[in-house]
């Protein structure tokens, strides 16, 4: 029997050595470490534990939460891993398991304030969750301890600097500390390793770090509560503590942002409070109602600047009321205030997705002043985001003109001069997603003879250059974005996609990488590593980064698409390995569970999509589920996908795409006018636009569509297997032209059954290869006269009608046996959803 000291030896190594390679970022020979460990004794938390760590590391959070689940099986009060585990659940949206984590980290670690951190993040969930007085109380809870904990670091930092000697007070201290065991270690001289105190003064920093993370979501749900007073406190206090941060780190980027939204929040409060202590006083005085109106409209800016839409939205209505109770002439001396309300109750209406409105709004503004540069501007966003773009494009060209009108009068206006390159590029973005690369182009190009350190638009520059196929000048068009602004993301997605494109994954990884370290929630960028992934088959942390970067509140459907799929190749790919046959069950069972999570997942896009402006998104969708369906043996509902997916586009809706651009007074003119007709026929020669919608009207059918109509054909003929009458009237697939097939054939049959009751006035007559049945003079021949050419008809017409059912005909000697159902394994193949998702993004 082996020696159990010797054992718990062994242990104890390979999970040290686990440590020193994680913390070397070796994590492959990490995890062989703490596997070790994990074979020497199963019920060994500690190694779970870790093993979770570089699981979580390397981003496959499925396993690593299964790893974490094992750890706290074994040990209930293990904090630590349920608080990992809390953070896996998180990251993956499933919110309610996530709150129940944390909060078993704060039952555990009640009793000595450790785990602040669990308590803001249950206070993030609530938030999130809209459960705003739940989530105040998570947030004054971690306060109260990040509070005790500030207080005893003070005071340690304070023994450590040599600032108190008092030997009673560092007794009473050292008694005292519960919180960090290592501050105790320091204080009684046990550690002196400058490493070991450099740690604990970052900790101190990261404390005060979440700290003022803290308050400021407290003061930004204070905020949408309309708490205005706790609000202004919760900020104030979140700017104490992120100047007690950016003295140490000013160079910290993201500190200094949070640090900027919290001192304008704070700021525009402040303003708030002025200005409606000044309403009070005009609001019942009839001669200052101009200064009412003013005052409302500042009351409108400052509520739209702190998020308030709803309030800002009534703040310009009361403007606008106001102006609409007085007369002409007086409206013309207040005319600006007005003019603004209007275009203020537009942008408040776009950032609420109510595009309409924010049209009529902005339209009233441009009524009254027609050279309003903004309006024009915003008129051409609220067309873009409604997805009329040749709306927007006027209404950018007339921006633009505008813009060009005011800065000849006034060269110094920098607001005109910015507002003047947006244009351009927004035009750029248009013309872009109109797939007008060429035209897109010289937009982009514009805009940076105008400034040509606009990276933005030497990003928009490379992408079109990159669908043009013009890879060189993209490549530098992206690195010169990145040289103007080095933490500005799209151009390194840009770079990744291309490298990506010409399979060079090290560089595409590298580019991403970055992209995600400027921005680590930005879903282009996960969704492209998650490609990545796939191409090293590495379909674990393939699928935790398309679930990542699927963000149902945006509706974006395409992330879980690629999730699905790569749910389908880790169960192909698996179910082609060689397997024992007491395993196969077991494989088939996984594979199963495969399919019906990629189910899930895609009927979650189909919902997403039923009102996504790009249709062939949705039409991949559904042909993805009716393949996972057949695949699932659930024939009908497959059926019902595929259909589904087939009916999407008919011809007449292309028809109608095609010819909707022009108005149909050009067709008449066109019609009698044979030059228009060569004009307009160059038109869509020439305009990129017109010749995609002509290659969809010729071609009718895409790709995914053809593939869905084979798909539907195999499960209505060999599948479902239907009577022969309703292969014919009720087929899924070209069902008019069979019908009508159908009708024809049953013509001959049924005049010659009932031929005795025909007048005499329908005959048959043969004419080139055609055979007509029609009405013709009694001179022709007759059916009577003609029986045994008539029956042959019937025949061939029986023949036909039958042919979908026959299996075998024996006729004399001959046999005549028709073919076997081919076998139909339909294949999803990555080049294909690679290809025809790239289209989609």
């Amino acid at each position: 029997m082996e020696d159990k000291s010797m054992i718990s030896v062994d242990l104890e190594g390979f999970i040290k050595k686990g440590d020193k390679c994680f913390e070397n970022g070796d994590y492959e020979k990490a995890m062989e470490y703490y596997e070790e460990a994990i074979n020497i004794e199963q019920k060994c938390a500690e190694a779970w534990y870790k093993k979770g760590n570089v699981l979580s590391r390397i981003e496959e959070d499925e396993k690593a939460l299964e790893a974490y689940e094992n750890a706290t099986k074994i040990k209930p009060t293990f904090a630590e891993a349920l608080y990992e585990k809390g953070n896996i659940l998180n990251n993956l949206r499933r919110y309610e398991k996530a709150l129940k984590a944390y909060k078993k980290v704060t039952a555990i670690k009640s009793g000595n304030g450790e785990y602040a951190e669990a308590w803001y993040k249950i206070g993030n969930i609530l938030g999130g969750l809209k459960r705003e007085k739940e989530a105040l109380k998570a947030y004054e809870k971690a306060i109260q301890i990040f509070k005790e904990k500030l207080k005893i670091y003070g005071k340690a930092i304070r023994i450590l600097k040599g600032e108190v000697k008092d030997e009673k007070v560092i007794k009473k201290f050292e008694n005292e500390t519960k919180i960090c065991e290592e501050i105790v270690k320091i204080l009684k001289g046990e550690v002196k390793d400058e490493k070991v105190i450099k740690k604990f003064e970052n900790e101190t920093n990261e404390i005060k770090l979440t700290c003022a993370k803290t308050w400021h979501e407290k003061g930004d749900i204070h905020n949408n509560l309309n708490e205005d007073k706790k609000a202004l406190q919760a900020y104030g206090k979140a700017v104490r503590f992120y100047d007690k941060i950016t003295d140490r780190d000013s160079d910290d980027d993201e500190i200094l942002k949070r640090r900027k939204i919290v001192s304008e929040n704070q700021k525009n409060y402040r303003t708030l409070k002025i200005c409606e202590k000044k309403l009070m006083k005009y609001e019942k005085n009839p001669v200052k109602k101009w200064e009412y109106a003013r005052i409302r409209y500042n009351i409108g800016n400052i509520l739209y600047d702190l998020g308030r839409y709803g309030d800002s939205l009534e703040a310009y209505g009361g403007v606008i009321k106001v102006f609409e109770g007085s007369d002409d002439e007086e409206k013309t001396k207040e005319k600006k205030v007005y003019i603004e309300a209007w275009h203020s109750k537009g942008i408040v209406l776009g950032h609420l997705k109510r595009y309409e409105e924010a049209l009529e709004a902005f339209e009233k503004a441009i009524e009254m002043d027609s050279k309003h540069f903004r309006a024009w501007y915003n008129k051409g966003v609220a067309f873009f985001y409604l997805k009329k773009y040749k709306n927007s494009l006027k209404s950018f060209k007339k921006a633009i003109r505008v813009f060009e009108h005011e800065l000849e009068a006034d060269e110094e206006n920098k607001e005109i001069k910015l507002r003047y390159i947006e244009a351009y590029y927004d035009k750029g973005v248009i013309l872009y997603s109109l797939k007008r690369y060429r035209k897109a182009l010289e937009a982009f190009e514009k805009a940076i003879e105008i400034n040509p350190g606009y990276a933005d638009a030497w990003s928009g520059k490379g992408a079109a250059f990159h669908d043009l196929k013009r890879y060189g000048k993209a490549l530098e068009a992206y690195e010169k974005a990145i040289e103007i602004n080095p933490k500005y993301v799209h151009p390194y997605i840009g770079l990744g996609k291309l490298f990506f494109e010409q399979g060079d994954l090290g560089r595409a990884s590298d580019k991403v990488e970055k992209a995600l370290e400027i921005d680590e929630k930005n879903a282009h960028a996960l969704s492209l590593k998650g490609r990545i992934k796939i191409e090293e088959e590495k379909y674990d942390q393939a699928i935790n980064l398309f679930k990542r970067a699927a963000f149902p509140e945006v509706g974006d459907p395409e992330p879980l698409l690629w999730a699905a799929y790569t749910r389908y190749l880790r169960a192909e790919f698996s179910s082609t390995e060689d397997k024992a046959d007491e395993e196969t069950s077991i494989v088939n069972k996984a594979i199963k569970k495969e399919i019906f999570t990629a189910i899930r997942e895609l009927e979650k896009a189909r919902d997403l999509s039923e009102k996504h402006p790009n249709r062939e998104l949705r039409e991949c969708i559904l042909y993805f589920l009716g393949y996972f369906y057949y695949k699932s043996n659930d024939i009908f509902t497959a059926k019902e996908r595929l259909e589904e997916c087939t009916k999407m586009e008919s011809r007449w809706k292309k028809v109608d795409e095609f010819f909707s651009p022009l108005p149909w007074r050009e067709y008449l003119k066109k019609a009698f006018c044979p030059i228009s007709w060569v004009k307009g026929l160059w038109e869509i020669i020439t305009s990129e636009l017109q010749r995609e919608k002509l290659k969809r009207f010729i071609t009718a059918k895409s790709r995914t569509e053809r593939r869905a109509r084979e798909l539907l054909n195999h499960i209505w003929k060999y599948k479902l297997k239907p009577a022969w009458w309703r292969r014919w009237w009720s087929s899924p697939v070209h069902r008019w032209l069979k019908r009508t097939i159908f009708l024809l054939l049953l013509l001959p049959i049924l005049s010659f059954l009932f031929y005795p009751f025909v007048p005499e006035g329908i005959y048959i007559t043969k004419e080139n290869l055609f055979v007509y049945i029609m009405l013709v003079p009694s001179s022709v021949f007759s059916i009577k006269e003609n029986l045994d050419v008539y029956a042959a008809l019937v025949s061939i017409s029986i023949f036909f009608l039958l042919l979908p059912s026959i299996e075998k005909i024996r006729a004399k000697e001959i046999d005549v046996e028709m073919s076997s159902p081919p076998s139909f394994e339909p294949f999803i193949s990555p080049s294909m959803i690679e290809e025809k998702i790239g289209e989609l993004s």
